[in-house]
């Protein structure tokens, strides 16, 4: 009897500025209206939303691909569909996402590169599919007057990023250390 030895590794996920970006540029909005005209700045739960929820978008990442979002299935305990819509819309007017349509209570989009990547996605061709601008963060982080830089579009640009990061863009598998075939025991 012959044993099939199947392997365990998968694409990695390549991330990229704009997942913190979009972290720091709502916090920095949020703290600007809590705190105009004196009003002290209390914390909420869904001020982590926008983070939380592309790390959900991003453990859904299947190559270059839009994401289903099942409302159904996002929803946790501390989130009210108020809030998740809200913040859907947030960071699609912020371009971290682009919303491909929806179909009753799943949105079909897509992720910005910026954000994070499959390995084996050519961010190039994922950037300009929506015209996704490419963030930074600032060399102060949160204490910069402005945390977040956008840089729009171009095509240039993009290719820039990806040459600086080719190796992984390119790589298509990240492998596994317990993986049969590609582990450490191997």
């Amino acid at each position: 009897m012959t044993t099939v030895i199947s392997c365990t590794c998968r694409p990695p996920f390549v991330h990229g500025p704009g997942f913190l970006a979009a972290d720091f540029l709502y916090r920095s909005a949020v703290c600007a209206d809590r705190t105009q005209g004196g009003k002290k700045l209390r914390r909420r739960e869904a001020d982590g939303l926008p983070m939380l929820l592309l790390i959900r978008l991003v453990t859904k990442l299947r190559g270059d691909a839009p994401v289903a979002l099942d409302f159904d299935d996002e929803l946790v305990a501390d989130d009210s569909d108020t809030d998740l819509r809200a913040t859907l819309t947030w960071l699609h007017d912020t371009r971290f996402i682009a919303l491909n349509g929806m179909a009753g209570r799943i949105a079909r989009l897509w992720l910005s590169p910026a954000v994070g990547c499959m390995g084996g996605t050519d961010p190039r061709i994922a950037a300009a599919r929506h015209s996704f601008p490419y963030m930074t963060i600032a060399e102060d982080g949160m204490a910069a007057p402005q945390p977040v830089t956008v840089h729009e579009y171009s095509p240039q640009l993009w290719q820039s990023v990806y040459e600086q990061n080719q190796e992984s863009f390119d790589s298509t598998r990240f492998l596994d250390y317990q993986c049969p075939e590609h582990g450490i025991n191997q």
